[in-house]
């Protein structure tokens, strides 16, 4: 029966819902273990531990292994400090305790070496840090080590010999380790400068060190996020009044201010999320590309219903009409989430791309609120395909769909019905009908399928009764227990925290009515994916997303011409952000071949 209720729960709660070394060769940008060390770093600088452990989770999840970031946490020491080093290490151990617990299983990765058997440690810290700086090192270092040999000694012996000695980090990534957590910190613009200019030197580009800056912007704030931009002669960002705040996580507590300090520390853990939602009509969970122009739009489908858009379009486009790609998804998102980062990034490589939110959902009309159908969710998409065929910059032969997530399994009926639609791609699919009608890996009874209508067909008529339709209990929960299964962590760690935070999104902000699985649980909407060719199909999944099977099972269905790609290490939301990791090059190279 508990087996029963979690499947139950998880139907509705899905409403409301790479290597051990680092890659450094795309250069215009940082991949997810860069952003995630640059997070962690910042944060245990300052001493922001419940931060810090959703940073440390979102970095295992990326795939940094454990001792990738213990040898992060154990450099740190000598830039912060051991108490904010031993603070982060003590995290980490919990957070590692408490995934084993929910059975994941994190990479251990290379093994750290703790021994240093140089003969001379002073000599082999020097080479170290004259090969960093790509300059000569005398001895001792002038000014300090001259006035404090001990310390000059500590610094070559100790910090440029017996840390950098271990190998589980390359110099790059240990310099962008100590560039972050130098930008998080007052006071020590010098020593930031200095580390910057090594960072160079180790093949971080500029680009990488504004991305940097930006991520500082987000997890500590914009002040000083400005340091690192003047230094590397970047366009500081305007400071917002809350950015000049001394916040509890940067102060150091007393035993008796513990608890009052805890009080406050969950007030400002909650204080991004409430900054969005008092200025949610310009906040966007990515950065609009500078290569591209973004304008709200909206246009009506076929029930009347007025669909609110974002249109994105190349800044250097031609005279001539170009292709465009219509986009929507993840079921319960908002087109200021992922459906917008991926129209940002197509557009960035010469497509015209429409975000939209399906009816009943963000700035979409529609009443009740909050309702999916299975009709009118595959209708948004063609209604996209109406407006595009209409614009003046678009060539209406060459549109194409992507859906995300349960957008995907809408984005296949959308093409199967709609001629008009030359190629479609999904990414994360989720085939609604399929896990309404029968559960995750049809796993219902005909009696437990029976209830879940029976209780539905009840719940209509205290929705008639009380004149509005009643929404779920089973949102996603703002703070996690452990007991969830992992993917429902994950959920969470996308829309409940800033990562992918909108006040508009159902899933971070709020849930679907009770009643909307009826209409999904017996309509199909697969039935007829082969009429789809001889148009071609492209599905992208994850290997350990918890839906791959969604996307196996539709490729199996579908007819030639079609490819199916699993991308390695990864999971279900990380194709929704995660910009190194979705295979936007493939996705150019799809629509470009296939929209001519």
């Amino acid at each position: 029966m508990k087996k029963h209720q979690w499947i139950v729960g998880i139907l509705f709660l899905v409403f409301t819902l790479t290597t051990s070394k680092m890659n450094a060769q795309d250069k215009t940008t940082l991949n997810s273990n860069e952003q995630s060390l640059v997070e962690i770093s910042a944060l245990t600088a300052t001493g922001n531990i419940e931060q810090l452990k959703i940073k440390l989770n979102n970095g295992l999840d990326n795939g940094l292994s454990i001792n990738e970031i213990k040898e992060s946490l154990t450099q740190l020491y000598a830039y912060c400090g051991f108490p904010r080093s031993l603070n982060a290490i003590n995290a980490f151990k919990t957070v590692v305790e408490e995934r084993k617990a929910k059975g994941i299983i994190d990479k251990e990765g290379k093994k750290i070496v703790i021994e240093n058997n140089s003969l001379d440690k002073y000599e082999q810290g020097r080479k170290v840090l004259q090969e960093l700086t790509n300059k000569y090192q005398p001895k001792p270092a002038p000014n300090f080590g001259e006035f404090v040999p001990r310390i000059d000694a500590f610094l070559k012996e100790h910090l440029f010999a017996d840390i950098f000695a271990c190998d589980v980090l390359n110099f790059q990534q240990r310099e962008l380790v100590t560039i972050s957590a130098l930008a998080a910190m007052t006071d020590v613009e010098a020593q930031l400068q200095a580390h910057i200019d090594m960072g160079k030197n180790t093949g971080i580009t500029e680009v990488q060190l504004e991305k940097v800056a930006d991520i500082i912007g987000k997890v500590i704030n914009q002040k000083q996020a400005n340091i690192l931009r003047k230094i590397i002669d970047v366009k500081p960002l305007s400071v917002s009044e809350s950015d000049m705040i001394v916040h509890i996580s940067e102060a150091e507590i007393l035993p008796q201010d513990l608890e009052e300090s805890k009080a406050i520390l969950k007030e400002e853990t909650s204080k991004q999320k409430t900054e969005i939602i008092m200025n949610n009509t310009e906040h966007y969970t990515f950065e609009l590309s500078n290569k591209v122009t973004r304008q709200k739009v909206t246009f009506k489908n076929r029930y009347g219903i007025t669909l609110s858009g974002d249109l994105y379009i190349p800044k250097d486009d031609s005279d001539e009409p170009l292709a465009a790609i219509a986009i929507s998804g993840p079921f319960g998102a908002v087109k200021e989430q992922a459906s917008g980062l991926y129209a940002n990034q197509m557009a960035e490589r010469g497509f015209i791309a429409l975000a939209f939110d399906p009816s009943y959902t963000g700035e979409s009309s529609g009443e009740p609120r909050n309702v999916a159908s299975p009709d009118i969710n595959t209708e948004d998409f063609s209604a996209a395909i109406d407006y595009l065929g209409l614009h003046e910059k678009v060539d209406r032969n060459k549109i194409g769909i992507i859906g995300i997530c349960g957008f995907g399994g809408f984005a296949l009926n959308a093409t199967a019905i709609d001629k008009r639609v030359k190629a479609v791609a999904t990414t994360s699919m989720y085939d609604m009908s399929r896990v309404n009608a029968k559960g995750y890996f049809d796993a219902n009874t005909l009696e437990q399928r029976t209830k879940i209508l029976e209780d539905l067909s009840e719940q209509r008529w205290e929705d008639a009764k009380n004149e509005k339709p009643e929404t779920s209990s089973n949102n996603l929960p703002e703070k996690l227990t452990g007991d969830e299964p992992s993917f429902v962590a994950q959920y969470h760690n996308y829309y409940k925290t800033p990562r992918g935070f909108h006040p508009r999104s159902i899933n971070s902000n709020g849930a679907w009515t009770k009643t909307t699985p009826l209409s999904l649980m017996n309509m199909p909407i697969l039935t007829y994916i082969e009429e789809i060719s001889p148009r071609p199909v492209l599905i992208i999944a994850g290997e350990n997303a918890h839906s791959k099977y969604f996307s196996e099972d539709a490729y199996k269905a579908a007819a030639q011409p079609k490819e199916l790609i699993i991308i390695p290490n990864t999971v279900h939301v990380d194709l929704y952000d995660k910009i190194d990791i979705i295979p936007f090059d493939k996705l150019t190279n799809f629509f470009t071949e296939n929209l001519k």
